[in-house]
């Protein structure tokens, strides 16, 4: 199989977000610790991040949770922002970065945009990582997060979205949630969602060296999150059967990633099941493009319609076909 010509594949802005974005990656000489691994992408997530727009309140609580309790932050819109539409469901947001990287401060930025685009109050998760908390530990934090929400007894609708393995604690969340009749569970939206597809083929072998995150990076992320053997490890969402009790969905999948797949065959399952789902293959874009969205017009155009894909599923709408 011949390596893609990326050069012909990305055009001139994508090309200066991916130097912009190795610039914060330091070569050391020898692989980075864990801790390198994690300051470098705090650093990259700083360097991208802009002043939050007006009109948001944005506090942090804690959730209780034995010996080790969850941090949330909340964005909520107020005066004329938080006017933009008649609806009122919460979105819960968690953040990319393989289960290993990041946190609250990581996608700060980000959904503080989502936040602000929508009109609709935002609560991002701070969960458990990896190896020092292994699975099942942040798809527990994650289901933890929006039960502790939905026990306060004021929210009964939410909206699941999250990037990249935050995709996976979506669909963990959502299929524990399913049952509960109390809840209207609106939709999901992904962003170049990781989902346990078969990484010996498609996109994983097509893109296995693409720019900014290459199929061996996603083993590396797997050996941290379920441990060093293989044969310990769970299904992932792509595996599962049980598909036709999930919500609207909504998918952004990057063209120039080995997860680009996953994301089409999770659309094609929940369809197959009679579900509502619509994945948009983003073309000429990489993985962590969320980070471009005010320098590159292609990605500013893509962060338009996740706004959009918001506030259809908030309205419960689906203008998709």
């Amino acid at each position: 199989m011949n390596a893609p010509d990326y050069t012909s594949l990305l055009d001139d802005e994508i090309r200066t977000f991916i130097s912009n974005t190795r610039s914060f990656y330091p070569d050391r000489g020898q692989p980075p610790t864990l801790s390198e691994r994690r300051a470098d992408f705090e650093a990259v997530c700083a360097g991208f991040a802009v002043p939050y727009p007006e009109g948001l309140k944005i506090y942090d609580t804690k959730i209780a949770n034995g010996q080790r309790p969850i941090a949330v932050r909340w964005y909520m819109p107020t005066g004329s922002v938080a006017k933009i539409a008649d609806i009122t469901p919460v979105v819960i947001y968690f953040h990319g970065g393989g289960f290993v990287l990041g946190g609250l401060e990581s996608h700060d930025s980000i959904v503080a945009d989502l936040a602000h685009g929508t009109g609709l109050t935002v609560m991002a998760v701070d969960y458990a990582l990896a190896p020092e908390h292994r699975f099942p530990e942040a798809c527990e934090d994650a289901l933890k997060s929006v039960q502790s929400c939905l026990n306060k007894g004021t929210v009964r609708q939410i909206i699941l979205a999250g990037d990249s393995a935050g995709a996976w604690l979506v669909d963990y969340v959502a299929r524990h949630l399913s049952q509960q009749r109390e809840l209207q569970l609106l939709g999901q939206l992904m962003v170049y969602p990781l989902l346990g597809g078969d990484m010996t083929k498609g996109s994983y072998l097509i893109h296995k060296d693409a720019p900014l995150l290459t199929t061996q990076d996603i083993m590396w992320f797997y050996q941290q999150f379920f441990g060093p053997d293989k044969t310990t490890w769970p299904i992932g969402p792509l595996m599962e059967t049980a598909f036709s009790q999930l919500p609207p969905t909504v998918i952004f999948a990057a063209e120039i990633d080995p997860l680009h797949d996953d994301g089409l065959a999770y659309a094609r399952a929940i369809t197959s099941a009679g579900g509502k789902a619509f994945c948009i293959s983003e073309h000429g874009l990489v993985h962590g493009y969320l980070r471009g969205r005010h320098s590159v017009n292609r990605i500013k155009d893509s962060f338009t319609q996740m706004i959009a894909a918001l506030r259809h599923l908030a309205k419960q709408s689906w203008p998709y076909s």
